[in-house]
């Protein structure tokens, strides 16, 4: 399977070893990282080379991993980021919902800019879409994915994406495994 056109991919039941990863993050120490372009909360280092290999035995897509990490999200913990492209980190990204069985956990979206059209950033708007990432009027909702449990979303990291809801208000975190490849070039 090409990954060229790959926009985005939804794989149920992703995870083999599940139960075991959702217990990993839930043990995880996370940290907040505050610096110039990146400020996460609740970030945690993971291990990818498992994801990679599971994405090219199931679908046949060769990646080389470059990042993994865990991610949670609190209730009430605003982040400084919303809608935003990865292009700078990878060709594709990935979200696996972490959640336990019966409990919300979110969605994925993607987005397309309303005054521009564009659903990848270009040149010309760069800094203009970068600033309007925090205001939902500016975008239109192009695909609403539930992160069900053990659900992997593939996505080009091009794409304008985010998380939903911006603000978490259960009880629960909202639990993520984000990784980042690169497609295999030989």
């Amino acid at each position: 399977m090409t990954t060229q056109a790959l926009a985005f991919l939804v794989v149920n039941d992703f995870c083999p070893f599940y139960d075991d990863l959702v217990a990993q993050a839930e043990r995880a120490n996370y940290i907040g990282i505050h610096s110039t372009g990146i400020y996460m909360e609740r970030f945690c280092m993971a291990e990818c080379a498992w994801a990679a290999k599971e994405i090219k035995e199931r679908l046949g897509m060769d990646f080389d991993p470059l990042l993994a990490y865990f991610r949670q999200y609190q209730r009430g913990v605003d982040e400084v980021t919303y809608v935003h492209s990865d292009e700078a980190v990878a060709d594709y990204g990935a979200i696996l919902s972490l959640g336990r069985s019966g409990r919300e956990n979110g969605a994925f979206r993607l987005w397309k800019h309303k005054e521009t059209g564009l659903e990848v950033p270009d040149s010309e708007h760069r800094l203009q879409l970068g600033a309007e990432g925090l205001d939902d009027s500016k975008w239109q909702v192009e695909q609403h994915l539930e992160l069900l449990p053990n659900r992997l979303i593939i996505y080009s990291a091009r794409l304008f994406h985010s998380r939903h809801p911006r603000l978490w208000a259960n009880e629960w975190p909202r639990t993520v495994g984000v990784y980042f490849f690169n497609e295999r070039r030989n």
